[in-house]
């Protein structure tokens, strides 16, 4: 049977709950889904590897309908020879989109503590890249995007970020 709403208006004093295991609906106009917790971050790179420590390695996430929201502060505890492109995982896989539409993210991230940063140059999340569930990291300087961010990481490192994206999920 289906809800109906008042004609004054709708009172939910008690939450809109979701059920632990959703069935899925076929409109895309349902909200149907919603989901909040954490997962563990890892970083991969051109060449050359990160290490993130154990204290530090964990990010939030809220899922509603096909919108994820991240924020996590990562702490880089190893570095090896870290260089080229410089990814990071995300909870879900993102969405594909059409025309690449699928493959970019509202982004926040700062980038800090490295010995190899140069502090006038940014560095944020750009776009997807790979199997869809990874997002890769771009340095933004003025008119210039380089994606070589793996040069900046070094053992000192701390990621503080704030991104949303789609998914299909």
């Amino acid at each position: 049977m289906a809800a109906q709403v008042p004609s004054n208006g709708l009172n939910i004093d008690k939450g809109l709950k979701f059920p632990a295991t959703v069935a899925l609906q076929s409109d895309a106009n349902t909200l149907d889904d919603y989901e909040e917790g954490h997962y563990t971050v890892a970083f991969t790179c051109g060449s050359g590897s990160v290490g993130v420590s154990t204290d530090y390695d964990q990010a939030m996430y809220q899922k509603i309908g096909r919108r994820v929201f991240v924020q996590g502060y990562i702490l880089i505890s190893s570095e090896s020879s870290a260089s080229g492109t410089l990814r990071v995982n995300v909870p879900f896989a993102v969405a594909a989109g059409t025309e690449r539409s699928g493959r970019t993210a509202d982004h926040c991230l700062f980038l800090i503590g490295s010995n190899n940063m140069n502090l006038e140059k940014g560095n944020s999340i750009g776009s997807v890249g790979g199997d869809g569930s990874i997002m890769r990291i771009y340095r933004h300087e003025g008119t210039n995007i380089e994606d070589d961010v793996g040069d900046d990481v070094d053992s000192s490192c701390v990621f503080y970020f704030n991104f949303t994206y789609s998914t299909d999920a």
